[in-house]
């Protein structure tokens, strides 16, 4: 079968001998497993994924390249290259995904079926590509020029180039600039996922049929976001070689926040004590800051994080329960309860520290319950006079209503920042990660009163509907503290409990189905 994406964001198959889904009833399960035999198994060797990075035809899209020159920064290693020029790939395609489904099902007794699998899928590969660097900008156009046609000729100030294959392409000499894109080696290697689950279905009664299962997913290689890799950024091992020490101290770093034109004798003086130049490459402008003049690539803003690296995880958890029920009539009913945990390492606070954003999923959403329910008009049989007229029946009969509820945990409030007087990213340009939970408080107000005027210092239940929300600070604000002075946060999680409104979907609708019939000849 082929894996489908479930509410959490996640990828989720179901593997069984019978390809009958995990909602199905009881009855088609034995239908399908169960005529001649009360056991069954099945190896569904599933396919073959194959997926391609996304790479220009012509080969002018650029990535960075750590060992190019760059004419730009007086020759220090770090530019762009080009596929067309550099006659090589920026990444690999994979060719190894391969999604194997091992299912079985076991008839304990007449009613009552036990079913387990495991598979392994892949999900698309990443849509990232390389910089586009062959653009030019000229200024506002003149009344009655007509632009697209160029009627009047290239503006003198763009001079056109194409294509471009200069390696500092969009950067002035001695200018410092956001990085340029570097495409991971990996971009061309899809998002992993083994899912594996265990069901026990139990029919009760003739039109009544539940079932509970434990589903659970594992994710590699998912497309990573910021920090878990990257090429730009300083490290505490490296100011420590320069003799930076104490990263609590305001005067360490004023040293690498205060730009190099802005130094005092004194601060020049200690810098070139302690090894630093000022100086990276030839040009290297003094209006950066000290800590401009120490990373890797000191021609370059921003961490140069990988596009498409394969670097993220996620893993999932949830006990999955549904009841189906046929009333008569023409009444049905389902419904399903999902309680799930989902957690993603996709970003970082810090880079040479990657578990540190091992965090709760934005797609956590603990509890889910969905209800649907469908109910028509049976085809009418009386012998009143009305009913008994073919048409009159036609026209009652076969009409239907149906409705759909849904109700699900809220999405999380993300934490508050964190500053201090001194944070680690002073030193090192990121981090520290949100403001932590003080120990024992409660992130709702401890400070309130209900409509009834009686004050209250428990913490307040957003749904309890007892306060007016636009007279009450439901945050409590003394909950949260930020981050002590050059140290990250513990982690990067969310506050589970810590949500935003929840948004309920109700939904009903009302119709009648025609039976069309071809006229035989």
């Amino acid at each position: 079968q082929q894996p489908s994406k479930n509410s959490e964001g996640t990828y989720s198959a179901t593997a069984d001998a019978s390809h009958v889904c995990l909602g199905s009833t009881l009855a088609d399960v034995q239908r399908f497993h169960y005529a001649r035999s009360a056991q069954a198994a099945n190896l569904d060797a599933s396919g073959w994924d194959y997926g391609t990075y996304q790479p220009e035809q012509f080969g002018r899209y650029a990535s960075f390249s750590p060992t190019t020159p760059n004419p730009s920064a007086g020759g220090r290693l770090g530019a762009q290259i080009y596929e067309a020029t550099c006659h090589c790939h920026f990444a690999q395609n994979y060719p190894y995904a391969i999604g194997p489904r091992l299912g079985a099902a076991y008839q304990i007794d007449r009613k009552t079926v036990i079913r387990g699998g495991v598979g392994v899928v892949y999900n698309q590969t990443t849509n990232q590509t390389g910089s586009t660097t062959n653009t030019a900008n000229a200024t506002t156009p003149a009344f009655g020029q007509i632009v697209g046609l160029l009627q009047n000729g290239i503006p003198s100030n763009v001079v056109a180039q194409w294509p471009t294959f200069n390696p500092a392409a969009g950067q002035a000499v001695g200018a410092v600039v956001a990085a340029p894109t570097l495409l991971d080696e990996n971009a061309g290697r899809p998002m992993r996922l083994l899912q594996w689950n265990v069901t026990v279905q139990r029919e009760i009664g003739r039109d009544l049929a539940v079932e509970a299962g434990y589903v659970a997913n594992r994710g590699v290689w998912e497309e990573a976001g910021t920090g878990l890799s990257a090429l730009n950024a300083l490290s505490q091992q490296t100011l420590q070689s320069y003799g930076f020490t104490d990263f609590t101290s305001a005067s360490e770093a004023a040293l690498l926040t205060t730009p190099i034109t802005n130094l005092s004798n004194a601060q020049k003086q200690q810098l070139t004590t302690m090894g630093i130049t000022l100086q990276p490459y030839s040009g290297f402008p003094s209006s950066q800051t000290v800590r401009q003049s120490l990373l890797p690539y000191p021609q370059y803003t921003g961490l140069l994080n990988p596009a498409g690296a394969p670097l993220g995880k996620n893993w999932y958890d949830s006990l999955q329960t549904k009841v189906t029920k046929r009333f008569s009539h023409g009444l049905v009913a389902n419904a399903n309860y999902t309680y799930s945990k989902t957690l993603a390492l996709t970003s970082t606070p810090d880079p040479f520290n990657r578990g540190l954003g091992k965090n709760m999923s934005t797609y956590d959403l603990p509890n889910q319950f969905r209800l649907t329910a469908q109910y028509e008009v049976p085809r009418l049989h009386s012998n009143l006079p009305v009913v008994r007229n073919k048409l009159a029946s036609y026209v009652l009969s076969g009409w239907s209503m149906g409705w759909f509820l849904s109700y699900q945990s809220a999405a999380l409030v993300g934490l508050p920042t964190s500053s201090g007087t001194v944070p680690i990213s002073q030193f090192l340009g990121y981090g520290p990660g949100p403001a932590q939970l003080v120990p024992g408080m409660s992130p709702w107000s401890v400070n309130w009163t209900d409509y009834n005027g009686v004050h209250h210092t428990t913490p307040l239940d957003i749904n309890c509907h007892c306060f007016d929300p636009t007279k009450t600070v439901v945050l409590n604000p003394a909950a949260f503290t930020n981050v002590p002075n050059g140290q990250f946060a513990a982690d990067q999680s969310s506050i589970r409990s810590f949500r935003g409104v929840r948004i309920p979907v109700e939904n009903a609708n009302f119709g009648r189905n025609f039976r069309i019939r071809n006229a035989r000849a």
